[in-house]
């Protein structure tokens, strides 16, 4: 081989090289926009405050009582006031989810459910259950400093700081009427009489209960009530109001909710 042969052969093998480096070059930029994507994430949640793992039970320091579990049904709302919770915690986030989309669908009432489903066997003596904000028309108080300063002195409560009032879609129009599949599914499987007259409630859909009352009603109850939702060709502005109505019918199995 004379030295121009040789020559050409090593202006080859830079070329090779060089391409190499390219992309070498190439895939550092690919992977450094990926790290400052993950890093805008990872910002993006530490504002948010959406960084507790879906499903997770976290236990604070303090604790007041560790017979109460309190369980937070969360979409979109600011999380840090958990922070100040003086009871063990559960968050059920549909944040991955848009509305409407399975499981996104019930509003809270189906995260309520899921979590009763899924640890039916291994309640705690009393469960709160509660939305994702920390203050609502509904509930004014800061809904941390509420909790750490309730008694749980009944087996059920309706912990919303507004008036009882009667179920009568005809006449408020804040009600929604409920359809003829729901008053089935809760009547023909609680084995109790609808009474529409007698039907008051306090709304919100914000409560402590006792585990006797929720084990009084078989779990497949609660499944049932689960595939209600997710198969309902009623949208959630519906279908979580006639939940919103009758939490204390499904748990006491009477017609007016507790004063």
């Amino acid at each position: 081989m004379n030295i121009f042969d040789k020559i050409e052969k090593i202006n080859l093998q830079l070329k090779i090289l060089n391409e190499h480096m390219n992309m070498i070059n190439v895939n550092i930029k690919l992977l450094n926009q990926e790290v400052k994507l993950i890093n805008e994430s990872i910002i993006e949640n530490e504002n948010n405050k959406n960084i507790f793992p879906n499903k997770t039970k976290i236990i604070p320091q303090k604790i007041i009582n560790d017979n109460v579990t309190v369980v937070i049904a969360h979409y979109n709302e600011n999380l840090e006031w958990v922070l100040n919770l003086q009871y063990p915690f559960i968050i059920v986030s549909k944040s991955e989810f848009k509305n409407e989309q399975v499981p996104n669908r019930g509003n809270e009432a189906s995260s309520f459910l899921e979590y009763i489903i899924n640890n039916y066997y291994n309640l705690t003596e009393y469960t709160l259950f509660v939305h994702g904000h920390r203050t609502s028309w509904h509930y004014k108080t800061n809904t941390d400093e509420g909790i750490n300063l309730m008694d749980f002195s009944k087996p059920y409560y309706n912990i919303n700081e507004i008036g009882i009032v009667k179920y009568d879609p005809e006449t408020n129009k804040d009600c929604v009427k409920i359809n003829n599949d729901f008053f089935t599914l809760l009547t023909s499987e609680l084995k109790i009489e609808y009474n529409q007259d007698k039907h008051k409630y306090r709304g919100g859909a914000q409560f402590y209960i006792n585990k006797n009352l929720i084990l009084k009603n078989p779990l497949t109850f609660y499944v049932n009530c689960y595939k209600y939702l997710m198969s309902s060709r009623e949208l959630t502005y519906y279908t979580g109001r006639y939940f919103e109505y009758t939490w204390h019918i499904i748990f006491t199995h009477k017609m007016e909710d507790v004063e």
